[in-house]
């Protein structure tokens, strides 16, 4: 089970697949996610098509989540099980760890490799989304359009 790597900017939202390759046929699996609460922001840990085709149950309680087919079936190719969702919420290196993380066949555990992740979070160290200064007085060359990008232009200008 594995969290891949991303590099992002101060408060941009990212993603971060979860990806499993079985070794042997898998019916069930379950994590959790340790990460720097100060650097990321957990939003949500969502589902994604690994069991596709099955009848599956699927609990996400924020940093907790697991899955598993219901009924008869099992999985035998890599896949991504789960979306990590965040939001960088300041500058650093965040790792992103799976911890507390299993996956059955129909009667046991099986055995399982455990990869990290990580988020490197770069500052706005240059104005974003159509801001340029000028001479220490900002010129808005468009409106912001979001909430999003009304709270870079005021890091950026606050910096």
């Amino acid at each position: 089970m594995q969290v891949e790597t991303k590099q992002v900017k101060l408060l941009d939202q990212l993603t971060l697949n979860i990806t499993l390759i079985p070794s042997e046929p898998v019916k069930a699996w379950e994590l959790k996610l340790q990460y720097d609460p100060g650097l990321l922001q957990l939003i949500a840990i969502t589902e994604e098509d690994f069991f596709d085709g099955y009848q599956t149950f699927y609990v996400n309680n924020k940093s907790i989540a697991y899955g598993l087919i219901l009924g008869r079936g099992n999985i035998t190719t890599q896949g991504i099980i789960a979306i990590a969702h965040f939001r960088a919420v300041d500058e650093g290196e965040a790792l992103v760890q799976i911890y507390d993380a299993g996956v059955t066949n129909e009667t046991r555990y099986l055995s399982l490799s455990l990869q990290d992740g990580s988020v490197t979070i770069l500052g706005l160290s240059q104005p974003h989304h159509g801001w340029r200064q000028k001479e220490k007085i900002w010129d808005i060359t468009r409106c912001p359009q979001s909430m999003h990008e009304i709270l870079l232009f005021l890091h950026c200008y606050h910096r």
